[in-house]
């Protein structure tokens, strides 16, 4: 293990998997798994936990049937425009078998990362009572009855400590309960995020100078970080009528912490959160400018609105760098990725206006 680890033994909390969409090949997910199937990790998660992040790959499977059921009403145009199989694979699709799928994905990461699944079957339900009605962490003012199961994983997970001879257990959640649940436990060591985790694991000398490479071209990793904005799904959201985005453009980035997730063979990876700054113009049909028109029987909109939008978003950039081992202080930026690909604009009609230009240049008029 790297000399800044104190336990190879890491609890996930829920709110990780959540974290990082449910997607079991995130590049963070990934890594972690890479370090339990080679035992430098052994990783702990309890029932309450895997019934959790079950409940949610359903809940995200019903929710993407809906989204798929919405877009076959509109599928005509669709189907003019994309390949017969693709359309075919849509309308097959079924909530069962995405669940399913989705599970699937699920246990194969249980099986590959051999995870330990703590019962809370054998927890005494007076500790936990003790807990409620005193208001210790998970719960507090209000007591919060919506954290029973986070209570009943912590006494899992305490007692799992305590009859494995007080061995230490990373806990990873950024879930605040979580970490005052584990201030009074010095062998349950708090951990905000799995970035901050795998760091632990990565060379502490190389991550000093590769952090410090980071710094130094700070402003080229901005940058990298605005070019790529260009290359991601930027969206107007749900409240338009027929909604597009223009020109999508990095405002401003502003980097709040980075680490290093990953250092190997003079390549790394590291993970930067920060706060991106996201401007576009977003058009729309005119709500205000529909006209029945008797050849498609219905109304149409005849008029547009738009506007200059801007947005500020959180989001975890995925930061590859080379290096030489021998001056790793000197790496260079090779690319940068979000690990989260859209952006929701959500953008209401009334931040918009009239606009009857077309944002490539003249008026309709101009271009009939």
């Amino acid at each position: 293990m790297a000399d800044s680890v104190v336990t190879p033994n890491v609890f996930l909390d829920t709110e990780v998997f959540d974290a990082h969409h449910l997607d079991f090949d995130s590049p963070n997910i990934e890594r972690l798994a890479r370090f339990a199937a080679n035992g430098t990790v052994c990783l702990l998660l309890t029932t309450v936990t895997k019934r959790e992040v079950l409940d949610h790959l359903e809940k995200q499977a019903a929710e993407t049937f809906r989204t798929l059921k919405d877009f076959r009403k509109h599928s005509r145009v669709m189907r003019k425009v994309l390949p017969g199989e693709t359309m075919d694979a849509l309308d097959a699709a079924k909530r069962e078998a995405m669940a399913e799928t989705l599970v699937a994905r699920f246990e194969e990461f249980l099986s590959i990362t051999s995870a330990t699944v703590l019962p809370v079957d054998g927890v005494p339900a007076e500790a936990v009572l003790t807990k409620y009605f005193e208001k210790q962490p998970p719960f507090g003012e209000g007591k919060k009855k919506c954290e029973f199961p986070d209570a009943f994983a912590f006494c899992a997970l305490q007692a799992w400590s305590e009859q494995n001879g007080d061995k230490e257990v990373y806990v990873v959640s950024n879930d605040g309960d979580w970490k005052k649940a584990c201030a009074g436990h010095p062998r349950l060591i708090h951990v905000e995020r799995l970035d901050e985790l795998l760091q632990l694991y990565a060379d502490s000398v190389l991550v000093t100078a590769l952090l410090e490479a980071l710094e130094a071209n700070s402003e080229e990793v901005s940058n990298e970080i605005k070019v790529q904005v260009g290359e991601v799904g930027v969206y107007p959201g749900s409240n338009l009528i027929d909604g597009e985005v223009d020109d999508p453009n990095g405002k401003h980035v502003d980097i709040e912490n980075t680490r290093i997730v990953e250092a190997k063979d003079g390549t790394a990876s590291a993970s930067v959160r920060c706060t991106l700054t996201i401007e576009a113009y977003v058009q729309a049909d005119d709500p205000n400018s529909a006209v029945y028109d008797s050849d498609v029987k219905g109304y149409v909109h005849v008029g547009r609105i738009g506007g200059w939008i801007e947005r500020e978003f959180e989001r975890d950039v995925e930061v590859t760098l080379n290096y030489d081992p021998k001056h790793p202080e000197k790496a260079s930026i090779v690319a940068a990725r979000f690990y989260d690909q859209e952006f929701d604009l959500d953008v209401e009609e009334e931040e918009l206006s009239r606009d009857d230009t077309d944002h490539d240049g003249g008026t309709e008029d101009e271009l009939d």
